[in-house]
């Protein structure tokens, strides 16, 4: 029997691995470091807020992964397909209680995020 836990953290880390750089951003390595603490001090709708003005990279990949990933089984249906304008719009429009799922799915993400922009880094610097 398939455990579902494990399944999504797979899921997770290969949408991370494929997303571990954006050639939007030009300081992606250090957002995505940054972004948890971003979201747990601002809340997950400010801290989107402020990457649709300063880091399109980092909001793409967060957008992809709540809105067109089909590795992403934990996602709302009321975000399916939505385009990357209308992302922020929906998000301030929905109940607390899909914030915070939306919030815990993105830290989850961003803890694979992390690891793999980490060894980029490291890799680069051998």
């Amino acid at each position: 029997m398939e455990n579902p836990r494990l399944n999504i953290e797979q899921q997770r880390a290969k949408f991370a691995f494929d997303h571990r750089t954006s050639k939007l951003s030009s300081n992606y390595d250090a957002m995505v470091k940054k972004l948890p603490a971003y979201v747990q001090t601002n809340g997950f709708v400010y801290a989107m807020a402020f990457l649709a003005e300063k880091d399109k990279g980092v909001f793409e990949t967060i957008w992809k992964w709540h809105c067109n990933s089909s590795e992403n089984t934990m996602k709302l249906p009321a975000l399916n397909g939505i385009s990357k304008g209308n992302f922020l719009p929906v998000l301030i429009n929905l109940e607390d209680e899909k914030i915070r799922l939306i919030t815990m799915e993105t830290l989850a993400l961003f803890t694979w995020l992390r690891r793999f922009v980490d060894d980029e880094k490291a890799t680069e610097q051998s």
